[in-house]
């Protein structure tokens, strides 16, 4: 199978750059994909300070027709209306949320998150966690609540994104040797010049510890742009793996937990 890969972020039009307003819009990722030989792709809607409309409801309407574009909500768990959005965001056929702790102001292991991920994990709905240095108090956000989350809701498929980055890497490991329900979102961490670079030596113990079954590749789209995401998958392909494990990591790990999905 092609290349399906997680991680692109999507807004309105002018919405990410005013100077370059087609940057950022589902058909500016459509030909960034068509160019890259990739087949599809998971976008995230934009967070609530970036547009005036709702960013589930525009995404849900903004994504083409027969585009092969997986449409994952934005919700902040611990907001008091965060069970109806999450409703609604089924009702509307999303298939996952994206959810970053240290842009939305909660602590992972929040007790008032769980009913959220309850639900979630009630509809195999996948959670994609932000970890890695992002400002605010590190405390509340750092990869090791993510065991707690992980524990307590077993058949929550949850993504930790960027593993830790360089800071927080071993503690991503940990919760991902640990949980059989967690995976490794590679997202920006492949490149030296990456935000959340992580040695090329720990992506390969990576494969090896938790296996290729686990790991996921994204993009980060448009905060990475053509020739980023064309050297990582460069990147990928040079690791040396099975054939098998490269389509693992290249799409087949999100297309099965996709297709468990009960929306």
């Amino acid at each position: 199978m092609g290349i399906f890969v997680n991680h692109c972020h999507v807004f309105p039009r002018g919405c990410f750059n005013k100077d370059k307003p087609k940057l950022g819009t589902p058909d500016d990722l459509l030909g960034l994909l068509k160019r890259l030989g990739i087949d599809g792709a998971v976008v995230f809607a934009p967070f609530e300070y970036k547009v005036r409309m709702d960013p589930n409801e525009w995404l849900s309407e903004a994504l083409p027709e027969g585009a092969n574009l997986i449409g994952f909500a934005t919700i902040n768990p611990v907001k008091r209306n965060s069970i109806r959005k999450l409703e609604k965001a089924i009702d509307m056929g999303l298939k996952g949320i994206k959810i970053h702790p240290p842009i939305m102001k909660f602590r992972i292991n929040d007790d008032r998150a769980e009913a959220f991920y309850s639900l979630a994990e009630e509809y195999r709905l996948p959670l994609v966690f932000h970890t890695g240095v992002h400002g605010w108090l590190l405390r509340n956000y750092v990869p090791i609540l993510l065991d707690d989350v992980a524990q307590a809701h077993p058949d929550l498929p949850i993504i930790i994104e960027h593993i830790g980055g360089a800071e927080f890497y071993q503690e991503a490991l940990a919760v991902l040797r640990n949980n059989e329900n967690t995976y490794a979102g590679i997202t920006s961490t492949l490149q030296p010049e990456d935000e959340w670079h992580i040695p090329l030596k720990d992506i390969t113990k990576l494969i090896r510890v938790i296996g290729a079954h686990r790991i996921i590749y994204g993009t980060d789209y448009p905060y990475r742009l053509e020739g980023e995401i064309e050297e990582d998958l460069k990147i990928i392909r040079g690791l040396k793996m099975t054939p098998e494990d490269e389509e693992r990591i290249l799409g087949g790990n999100l297309r099965r937990i996709l297709e468990e999905v009960r929306v």
